[in-house]
């Protein structure tokens, strides 16, 4: 076993080598639900995409529809790219890991997108009903850190004024060469109302849409999204009675889904930046006729 004081030693070296001060795991433990896409291209002229994404239930997961093109394309016959890897969890845990029944990779095996999409997916990257679902090869493993997010099917369910968005996206300081960072991140955020909106996105559709800004700066983020954040989850806190509860009990809602990153934009304004999010409680009814019902949340 060794000396007790040995290993603490040895072990608060270990955490101050994988988490520098001021990173720890709490969030992936906290946001089990978010996941990364990477696509790896099939020849060097196309990039590779890194996304994220949140898990509906065992099998699906929902992002943007930027995120699932890839995943399109490949089921329409003309693939550009592999096939999507799905990653969850902490990466350094992950590296040189094959995967197998214990490891924490999946892979896409199907995509679908919303009724109309896939006619003006590849003419139009960022329409207005801009979400999208993917399925992995086989079921997640749920855990006390693994786990579903509730989704939204009513806009009551989301009336909060705030709210975080949670991804990989590089950052100032974050590791360009590979577009995402090493650990998750979130971005504390200030919904706006429908005619702020309006008045500060060119052409925002109030009906499939919501907008908010950055609250404030954290050491977990900038105070904006950056690639590899699309597809990313908008998460409010809403007080729920459950039937197995006395009491209403307070669980994350999945509200929106961000379709591209403020970084990927060219309408941005840079001394008044606002991230707009694809609304989810309109595409409720057709996200549980494709994906079924939810479980793991």
């Amino acid at each position: 076993m060794g000396h007790p004081m040995l290993n603490f030693v040895l072990i608060s070296v270990l955490v101050t080598i994988l988490f520098p001060p001021g990173q720890t795991q709490d969030l992936i433990f906290q946001y089990g639900y978010v996941v990364k896409i990477y696509y790896a291209p099939l020849n060097p002229e196309e990039k590779p995409l890194r996304c994220t994404a949140a898990i509906y239930n065992s099998n699906w997961v929902v992002t943007s529809a930027r995120c699932a093109l890839y995943s399109w394309r490949r089921k329409n016959g003309h693939a550009t790219h592999d096939y999507a890897d799905l990653l969850y969890g902490e990466d350094k845990q992950m590296v040189h890991c094959k995967p197998d029944e214990l490891s924490k990779y999946r892979f896409i095996i199907d995509v679908a997108l919303p009724p109309g999409l896939n006619e003006t997916i590849e003419g139009n990257p960022d329409p207005n009903n801009d979400i999208a679902l993917l399925k992995v090869n086989k079921p997640f493993n749920f855990s006390k850190f693994v786990t579903a997010i509730r989704t939204a099917t009513s806009q009551k369910e989301c009336d909060q004024n705030k709210g975080v968005t949670l991804g990989w996206g590089v950052t100032g300081g974050g590791e360009p060469e590979t577009g995402w960072t090493s650990m998750l991140r979130k971005i504390e955020i200030d919904l706006l109302t429908q005619d702020d909106c309006k008045g500060k996105i060119p052409d925002f559709n109030t009906e499939n849409r919501i907008c908010g800004q950055a609250a404030k700066k954290t050491k977990w983020a900038k105070d904006s999204t950056c690639k590899s954040d699309t597809g990313g989850p908008l998460v409010k806190i809403q007080e729920i009675k459950l039937k197995q509860a006395p009491v209403p009990k307070k669980v994350p809602m999945l509200c929106g889904v961000l379709p591209i990153s403020v970084c990927d934009r060219t309408d941005v304004n840079k001394a008044d930046i606002v991230e707009y999010y694809s609304n989810v409680p309109p595409k409720s009814n057709w996200i549980k006729k494709v994906a079924g019902k939810q479980n793991g949340i």
